[in-house]
């Protein structure tokens, strides 16, 4: 129970600092928030679009940039750049990209290790590396409602590393 109290509060949290930066007069605060607004917006036509299949691997880009160009023309100001690579939200990438089945599949993988690796909490043997698991996996599956990093080069290999270990310790295999 500590451990969900803790995730919600973090999640009120951002919550709170989401609404406080898009309510911001300072266009330097508001931008970004608006802007990745503007994308989940655009991924949400996308996947209404393409609902079973998604649009394909890697090809958000393609279609993230023919949906914003024309907004760019009118406030360049706003939406600057001149490609649009990421959703800034990799499970709503993953569901554009892959489809609402393949994104919940994907998904998933995160939280039924989570689930799995929760059970080992109570073997004191199994304890710490458990509880790392579960921390690490929690802080990078949260930071990518808003980010992307699982798809640059470092933080994937930790990514997946952690999911094994998940499932490991779960096993007994990694005491």
């Amino acid at each position: 129970t500590e451990i969900l109290c803790g995730l919600l509060a973090v999640t009120a949290v951002a919550v709170g600092y989401v609404i406080n930066q898009a309510a911001s007069p300072a266009r330097g605060k508001s931008g970004p928030v608006a802007l990745r607004l503007a994308y989940w917006c655009e991924s949400a036509a996308l996947i209404r679009e393409h609902p079973l299949l998604g649009i394909g691997p890697d090809c958000f880009i393609v279609d993230m940039t023919n949906r914003i160009s024309p907004l760019r023309a009118l406030s360049p100001h706003f939406y600057h750049g001149t490609i649009d690579p990421y959703a800034h939200n990799e499970w709503l990438q993953a569901i554009v990209e892959l489809g609402i089945p393949g994104g919940f599949v994907y998904l998933a993988l995160p939280i039924v290790a989570l689930l799995c690796v929760s059970r080992s909490i109570r073997d004191p043997a199994r304890r710490d590396i458990a509880l790392v698991s579960i921390g690490g996996l929690a802080a990078i599956c949260c930071g990518e409602f808003a980010s992307i990093n699982l798809r640059e080069s470092i933080l994937p290999i930790w990514y997946w590393t952690l999911l094994g270990l998940a499932m490991a310790v779960q096993h007994g295999d990694a005491a």
